[in-house]
């Protein structure tokens, strides 16, 4: 290298960063917004390296930005730098975490594991074979109360849950969302609306609602509140259920629902019938500690936002 007249030892991770961001972007505003920093930063980073590098990796043209043959060729080798070097890092923390890392994982105890949970948990497991990952199931506010005790590390939760953790709890919990989907309705296949092809929310009107009782899951409660006041109408509540996995036990007549995420377990061999309710959100989250001194946390928080956007809908890739 010593008989080259530009000098690649002088480039700089954050160099690169800003110069694949308006590579990106093409346009070196907007790259400085996305990265927080001033225009004429990210003008002088440019410069900087060009000079460094000896040469033009951006041309002007009718007032737009446009990457010049050696700059597109850069960039294109320059891509794959910064997961590889993260990937590293994480390893690294894996390593230093040695064979006493341990990783505790909670779900709601009415979720159906096989489409996220189970998928997610064994591609963690392998790839990181160092950490001891245990798993256990809880209702909402178990989560919720093990995650502020230190006895779970991270949880998948639902949206609903998650949205008040944003407005009551946020000093407490980090909340990162997973995947976003409608909620859905189910009921007996003998009830009337499960002849119709598609259910809205004010086809629920006349129905018994089987519902989280108040004192114990009040965010269920006040999503379903909401969701039927939204169309003028209060919910006709027929049972308050202590857990979720009563919901298809309880019904018993036809014209009795309950209403949960797509992600909940249908009880096999009951006759039940689910719809998607339009115009409704929902989803799956995950939740942990603020401050958590867990490593391995950061890793799996990592692997689910990999997981779902390799898989934005695993619900439907499975039906």
């Amino acid at each position: 290298m010593k008989n080259m007249n530009f000098d690649i030892y002088s480039m700089s991770l954050m160099q690169i960063q800003r110069f694949l961001t308006v590579s990106e972007l093409m346009n070196f505003t907007s790259a400085a917004r996305k990265l927080g920093v001033e225009q004429p930063v990210i003008s002088k980073t440019i410069a900087s390296l060009e000079q460094a590098l000896h040469l033009i990796l951006f041309v002007r043209e009718k007032g737009k930005v446009k990457l010049t043959p050696a700059g597109k060729y850069l960039s294109d080798q320059l891509r794959g730098i910064f997961p590889v070097i993260e990937k590293s890092v994480e390893m690294a923390h894996v390593l230093q975490l040695g064979v006493m890392g341990e990783l505790s994982v909670g779900i709601h105890n009415f979720y159906d594991l096989r489409y996220y949970f189970l998928p997610i948990v064994n591609d963690f497991r392998q790839c990181y074979q160092q950490i001891k990952l245990y798993t256990k199931c809880f209702s909402f506010p178990g989560l919720r109360r093990r995650i502020l005790s230190g006895s779970l590390d991270v949880a998948f939760t639902s949206r609903f849950e998650s949205d008040d953790i944003k407005t009551h709890e946020s000093d407490e919990f980090c909340v990162s969302e997973l995947v976003q989907f409608p909620l859905s309705v189910v009921m007996l296949d003998t009830n009337p609306l499960a002849k119709k092809d598609i259910i809205d929310v004010p086809d629920l009107r006349f129905q018994q609602f089987i519902i989280h009782s108040p004192t114990k899951v009040p965010a269920y409660h006040n999503l379903i509140e909401d969701m039927c006041i939204k169309y003028d109408f209060v919910p006709s509540e027929y049972e308050y259920i202590e857990d979720a996995t009563s919901f298809a036990l309880s019904l018993s007549d036809n014209n009795q629902i309950y209403v949960v995420d797509r992600a909940a377990r249908m009880e096999p061999g009951m006759p039940l019938k689910s719809y998607e309710l339009a115009g409704t959100v929902s989803g799956v989250s995950l939740i942990w500690k603020k401050n958590s001194t867990n490593s391995a946390v950061k890793l799996f928080v990592s692997k689910c936002m990999e997981y779902f956007q390799e898989h934005p809908d695993p619900w439907a890739e499975n039906r």
